[in-house]
């Protein structure tokens, strides 16, 4: 690690972490968000529609933006852009986002649609875009490697991908409703989601079990 640097490059660097044990189509998420049940059945059906091929697929489980807000402050969401036939055309990184009595707003006034599809960073993909990572992140380091604060992101690979028509990356908008811990004050209503969830029989009330 490069002296000043603290902690790993981002989430990038997480998914090449895995590149030498993983050898199939792959789910990578934040460990720290409730993506909901119907949202990996979603991948779940797209990672098996890729079970047989070694090309290079990607995609991606999206929200409605007005299901990933929080009520106590400002989040920062990658809004996704999407073709015809649903899939991405761009990640724009968008930030100060927050519900403003009707409207959806971010920086500078901007007002976004409430059923904008925003990236929980849940993506899927093939192995064989290991090597597209590997080869990004070698250029990232070239750049920034005594820059202790960057960060070497899947969204930007993802984009850089696919402008240069390497990849396309499918697009499954997930009806589920988000759930996270941006700010201290969202511990309570998380709870009262994963409650609420555990009385529905949606999840067992023992998840180690």
């Amino acid at each position: 690690m490069p002296e000043g640097r603290e902690k790993p490059w981002g989430t990038g660097h997480a998914l090449l972490s895995t590149m030498d044990t993983v050898n199939e189509p792959f789910l990578i998420i934040n460990a720290d968000d409730l993506y909901g049940s119907e949202s990996f059945k979603l991948a779940s059906q797209m990672l098996d529609s890729w079970e047989q091929t070694t090309e290079p697929k990607c995609g991606i489980i999206g929200f409605r933006l007005d299901q990933t807000l929080s009520e106590n402050g400002t989040v920062s969401r990658g809004i996704c852009e999407t073709s015809e036939n649903e899939t991405l055309l761009k990640v724009t990184e968008t930030h100060e986002i927050i519900r403003k009595k009707e409207q959806i707003v971010a920086a500078d006034n901007q007002t976004l649609p409430d059923n904008a599809i925003a990236s929980m960073n849940m993506w899927c993909m093939t192995p064989s875009l290991f090597r597209e990572f590997d080869t990004a992140f070698i250029q990232f380091l070239t750049k920034h490697l005594n820059t202790p604060k960057s960060e070497f992101y899947i969204p930007g690979v993802v984009d850089k991908l696919i402008k240069s028509g390497k990849i396309e990356c499918a697009v499954a908008q997930s009806p589920a409703k988000w759930f996270g811990v941006t700010y201290q004050e969202d511990r309570d209503s998380v709870v009262a989601s994963l409650k609420q969830a555990v009385d529905a029989g949606i999840y067992p009330a023992n998840l180690h079990g």
